[in-house]
């Protein structure tokens, strides 16, 4: 999921608090391309009537087209895939490509 401020990611699963975090506290934020409320997030949707499905959150706001962004999105890449591979570190190759191709194949989708 990308949004164009962290807003969008409260805005998106319709709620107040998420993870921790409060949505009042992010409008307040002064959000800049060096510093956010959120840059990025990997989880489980909040919402409880919809089954819990992890996402992965980049705020664009954050991003400079530099190497940093991506080391963003790898990052919380690879939360997910742990994730997705049910954290078993035997599977650490499957682990670290499938962040690898997700990193890739994203920033390409947003350097179009």
């Amino acid at each position: 999921m990308l949004g164009n401020s962290c807003q969008d990611l409260f805005n998106y699963y319709k709620v107040n608090f998420i993870h921790g975090l409060i949505k009042d506290d992010c409008e307040c934020y002064n959000e800049t391309n060096t510093d956010a409320y959120i840059a990025g997030m990997s989880n489980e949707t909040p919402n409880k009537e919809v089954s819990k499905k992890p996402y992965v959150f980049i705020n664009l706001k954050r991003l400079n087209k530099t190497f940093e962004d991506h080391l963003l999105f790898f990052h919380e890449f690879m939360h997910l895939s742990f994730r997705l591979h049910n954290w078993d570190i035997n599977k650490e190759e499957q682990i670290i490509t499938w962040a690898e191709l997700e990193t890739i194949k994203t920033i390409k989708k947003i350097n179009k």
